[in-house]
């Protein structure tokens, strides 16, 4: 008897099914990894920009940060960020032209934990007073 059975036809189906599966899942996975980490990471950074205007308001500049959470809260107290906290760096900086940086870093113990991929992310806020303008405290 030539042709395929009915059994063998589902069984080569299952087996294709698995094999898509096995080299689909990785990279899909990642990707949905990558876009929490970029959401977590993001939604803290416009936490931070809008203290960072408040602070503006309030004071007349920026106020810049070094990436350890102690220099963070005391520029800018009360900025809890939840678990970004934990899995991220966030620093901001100031250059000469008056542009403050606000960058975020994954921590290395949270990648290696899997807790959050690599990333490197920042905004630039460009509004504050030029060199020279505002308060010089």
């Amino acid at each position: 008897m030539s042709g395929f059975r009915l059994p063998e036809a589902g069984l080569y189906s299952a087996a294709a099914v698995l094999i898509a599966a096995t080299v689909a899942w990785p990279p899909w996975s990642l990707h949905r990894q990558q876009a929490r980490t970029r959401l977590e990471a993001e939604t803290a950074l416009q936490s931070i920009v809008a203290r960072e205007r408040s602070f503006l308001a309030a004071h007349h500049r920026y106020v810049a940060f070094g990436p350890s959470p102690t220099d963070r809260q005391a520029a800018l107290p009360g900025a809890g960020l939840g678990q970004a906290e934990a899995d991220f760096d966030f620093d901001a900086i100031l250059d000469r032209a008056g542009v403050l940086r606000v960058r975020a870093v994954s921590r290395p113990d949270a990648i290696r934990d899997g807790r959050v991929t690599p990333l490197l992310t920042a905004t630039e806020l460009t509004d504050g007073p030029r060199t020279g303008q505002g308060d010089q405290k």
